[in-house]
């Protein structure tokens, strides 16, 4: 069916019902909405495809909005997988073509890059514009996405939980080092007085040694590292931290 509708340029046809083309995205659903919801579930990957690039030609294309009204219409009458794939694979290529492009739908993007290319999304997060952090975070929550949570927390300036996910979640704590040293330096510019920023930086490096020496018994390997890290980073002496450690624990 696909190999005949790209073969007669068809693709415009279906969404030229009426009302079809309209640039509203709380146009009613119709004919065209169900016909290319039916098109989607035959092969959501490749009609995603051929849906982006209709969206792109300049005449006798297939808009952007009309396309994603329909699957997501379809989706909310029905949440079928390959309805849902489809619209997560046409709004996918539509960034990668031009992330600018679908920007009043990246919201509803990072829950479906969690389900269908979760390798990508915190290149999505890093890249895209419109959506919200807080839903953004919650998806990866759920999904147990630890590198994105970091991310989207160092977002919000959230770095005590940042750190948490960081030790207790990826076991690692060079890359907590790094984190507090980054964090800090972007964090210069929110303190009018040299001794405040030094109470933070104290209480946030505190808190990293703190973390990694919470974990350290089932991960004797973290307090080596952190020794590590904590020697590349200028202004802190590793042997802060190796006074935290227990007797023992140092591995």
């Amino acid at each position: 069916v696909l190999d005949f509708v790209q073969r007669h340029g068809l693709l415009p046809m279906c969404a030229a019902a009426e009302g079809g083309t309209r640039d509203d995205d709380d146009a009613p659903t119709n004919d065209a909405d169900t016909r290319l919801a039916r098109l989607a579930r035959l092969d959501p990957r490749r009609f995603a495809t051929m849906l982006v690039d209709a969206s792109f030609l300049k005449a006798g294309g297939v808009p952007a909005e009309v396309t994603v009204r329909a699957l997501t219409e379809a989706v909310r009458a029905a949440d079928v997988r390959g309805t849902r794939e489809c619209l997560h694979m046409y709004l996918r290529e539509l960034f990668t073509r031009d992330p600018d492009a679908g920007e009043r739908w990246h919201r509803a993007q990072p829950a479906l890059y969690a389900e269908f290319h979760p390798e990508e999304l915190l290149n999505f997060l890093e890249r895209a514009n419109g959506y919200d952090l807080a839903d953004a975070l919650a998806v990866c929550e759920r999904r147990g996405l630890l590198k994105e949570q970091v991310y989207l927390l160092s977002r919000v300036g959230d770095a005590p939980r940042a750190l948490d996910v960081i030790v207790g979640g990826l076991r690692d704590a060079k890359h907590a080092a790094r984190f507090a040293r980054d964090h800090l330096r972007r964090s210069e510019g929110d303190f009018d007085d040299p001794r405040e920023l030094a109470s933070y930086a104290d209480e946030l490096w505190n808190g990293v040694i703190s973390r990694v020496v919470k974990v350290a018994g089932s991960s004797p390997a973290l307090v080596g590292d952190l020794m590590d890290a904590l020697g590349d980073v200028d202004g802190v002496d590793p042997r802060r931290g190796l006074a935290a450690v227990p007797v023992g624990a140092e591995g």
